[in-house]
């Protein structure tokens, strides 16, 4: 009677193994037939900010190109626009030389004054070294040119010449400009509004007592050997603190060198209700770091100019009074 009662137990352990076997047969067989998605390929993208402008006939508009790299993508990409009707130029500051993703660019785009008025629609392509090519569009509205209102004249002069302006940046958006701040607990955030002719840079901080916030962008030293120096315009509120206008170079890799600092500053200057214009011809920038720079060669070399920074600093024993503040800076031009 006992090994009766055995044998239906071994012939159930049997079968479990065998069920047990075709299950794992099947789930191997589904895992090695179950496709495998591939990674995504090597590649890069294209992003224009704003994406429209408006400009009369005669003007200068900037927008900014931004270049992303995806999943590695490690070639050079260039950039080109088409799409402009006679009489549009345009002009991408920087890249310099050759330039790999990701970076931006400034696009400068120079409308002449007999361009009709309309809509255009500019597409910016970038081409990858290795034949890769991605485009995005910018709509550009020209509006017609303003013809000035005859007025008597009872004694004919001749009218001066304006004189001619060289965009170093609009301000139109905060693309490129990158912002720091010092060790101790100050604070600073930027963004676009409006401004003075356009859009503007809003930068609102928290400085600390000796403490220091700054706002800066590559620069193409091209521009600047065009000119005999910068001028800004800029209004605020808050607490007065130092504006601080400063040129600089790269002296070792792009984030890790010492940068050569020449620079200009006005105390207790950022408040003023109303859009105050500054002027820094290039013999008013004075040597400030390193101290080996300034003391083998202090003399500045617009060649060598590779970022333009604006700073915002705390200095108690210049009238200065540490706080909360915000100041809006726009057009920022050659003289």
């Amino acid at each position: 009677m006992a090994d009766e009662n055995k044998k239906p137990r071994y012939r159930n352990t049997r079968y479990l193994s065998l069920i047990i076997a075709i299950v794992a047969i099947v789930v191997a067989i589904i895992i090695w037939l179950w496709p495998i998605s591939p990674p995504p390929p090597s590649d890069f993208s294209i992003l224009i900010d704003p994406m429209l402008g408006a400009i009369q006939a005669g003007g200068v508009i900037q927008t900014t190109v931004s270049v992303m790299g995806i999943s590695g993508y490690d070639h050079t990409v260039s950039l080109s626009a088409t799409g402009q009707p006679s009489g549009v130029v345009t002009a991408f500051v920087p890249p310099f030389g050759e330039a790999k993703p990701s970076y931006t660019s400034s696009v400068t785009i120079n409308v002449d004054k007999n361009v009709p008025a309309g809509d255009y629609t500019l597409v910016i392509k970038g081409t990858g070294a290795d034949g890769k090519e991605h485009s995005c569009s910018y709509t550009l509205t020209v509006k017609p040119s303003v013809t000035p209102t005859p007025t008597l004249i009872i004694t004919p002069t001749p009218t001066p010449k304006p004189p001619e302006i060289n965009i170093i940046d609009s301000m139109e958006s905060t693309m490129g400009w990158y912002t720091y701040k010092d060790d101790e607990g100050s604070s600073i955030n930027r963004k676009s509004i409006l401004g003075r002719t356009g859009n503007g840079i809003e930068i609102t901080y928290d400085l600390k007592e000796w403490g220091w916030v700054t706002l800066n962008k590559r620069i193409d030293p091209s521009i600047l050997s065009e000119i005999e120096g910068i001028r800004f315009f800029y209004k605020g509120t808050g607490k007065p603190n130092t504006i601080e206008f400063k040129l600089m170079y790269n002296d070792g890799d792009e984030y890790n060198g010492i940068d050569t600092t020449f620079g200009f500053l006005i105390n207790a200057a950022t408040v003023k209700d109303d859009w105050t214009q500054v002027e820094v011809p290039y013999d008013m920038l004075e040597c400030w770091w390193s101290d080996k720079s300034c003391d083998d060669n202090p003399r500045l070399y617009l060649n060598k100019v590779r970022k333009i920074e604006f700073a915002f600093s705390n200095r108690p024993e210049d009238g200065d009074v540490y706080g909360s503040g915000r100041v809006i800076i726009d057009d920022v031009q050659g003289i």
